[in-house]
């Protein structure tokens, strides 16, 4: 009889031990269910001339986001938060990636493409600029893109670009470019005369105060601003000047030092210009197509889906 009561004391042990078990497993699926979708994203400076187009890659804790297809989203618009532009924009196309590790855990990575559905002959500005993604069931969400700037440019070509050369420098603790060096070589047989270096963005813009013809151009990406503009220079600091009036000899070159102001701390590392210039009385526009200088730090943004 103690053999007996032994052997079914020990299945019932056993029994709770399961069912512990089996509630424990449940409950570690329910909560692994229900935890908040983590967004990872990376705002930039977009620059668009002649261009109507911008990606946005976004990282999600969840494989198939449903807030990432595309099928769930009824209404797309770019807004910003300083200036309260707005316009609706176009999904283009979302793709959709390979599992990855990020920060010690799993990622989904999905491209979006998004398209804006227009040109003007006005530049469009947005300093602080959002996409808000509205949902079939009624859901909103706002992902910073962080500046946008679109404008459009019937472009010639009167110069060759020998060199450009970022100058980097530091606000604080964020690392951007503080101006260009660019040599520009005139390749027409006629003297033109350059009227604006034109920065191409929504969060800095060219400082013609410091702009100036270089004697040469041996200088390395991190000689101080302050060696270049021979004076204490500030990157807040607004320029009194808007143009400038540099000539160009026939099939001449030289090598401009072309400093930036900065509307607020932030990091550039992408840069173009729209050079406006003159040749027999006539106006005419070049663009310098925005190029990356240095390999940036992106600033990430995360937002955690508690829903």
């Amino acid at each position: 009889m103690n053999f007996m009561k032994k052997k079914s004391n020990f299945g019932l042990f056993i029994t709770i031990i399961v069912i512990c078990l089996l509630i424990g497993i449940f409950i570690w699926v329910d909560i692994k269910r229900r935890k908040p979708e983590v967004f990872i994203y990376f705002p930039n400076h977009y620059a668009l001339v002649n261009s109507d187009t911008i990606e946005l890659e976004i990282l999600s804790s969840q494989k198939s986001s449903p807030y990432l297809i595309s099928s769930n989203i009824s209404r797309a618009e770019i807004y910003d938060e300083d200036t309260n532009d707005s316009f609706v924009v176009e999904l283009a196309k979302t793709e959709s990636g390979n599992k990855i590790t990020y920060e010690n855990d799993f990622f989904y990575p999905t491209l979006l493409e998004i398209k804006l559905p227009f040109s003007s002959s006005s530049v469009i500005k947005m300093p602080n600029a959002y996409l808000r993604l509205s949902y079939l069931n009624g859901e909103i969400k706002e992902f910073s893109i962080g500046s946008l700037i679109m404008q459009w440019s019937n472009s010639q070509k009167a110069f060759l670009i020998n060199k450009m050369k970022g100058i980097i420098t530091m606000f604080d603790e964020i690392q951007t470019i503080g101006g260009v060096i660019l040599n520009l070589l005139n390749l027409e047989d006629n003297l033109i005369t350059i009227e604006k270096i034109t920065l191409i963005s929504a969060v800095a813009k060219t400082n013609y105060d410091y702009l100036k013809i270089l004697e040469t151009d041996d200088f390395n990406i991190h000689t101080p601003i302050d060696e270049l503009t021979n004076s204490h220079f500030n990157l807040l600091a607004p320029s009194q000047s808007t143009h400038c009036l540099i000539t160009y000899e026939a099939f001449k070159e030289h090598t401009l030092f072309v400093p930036f102001t900065y509307y607020q701390k932030t990091s550039l590392s992408q840069i173009g210009f729209i050079i406006d210039y003159v040749v027999n009385g006539i106006k005419y526009q070049q663009v310098i197509e925005p190029i990356l200088l240095f390999q940036n730090y992106k600033m990430k943004e995360r937002i955690i889906n508690a829903n």
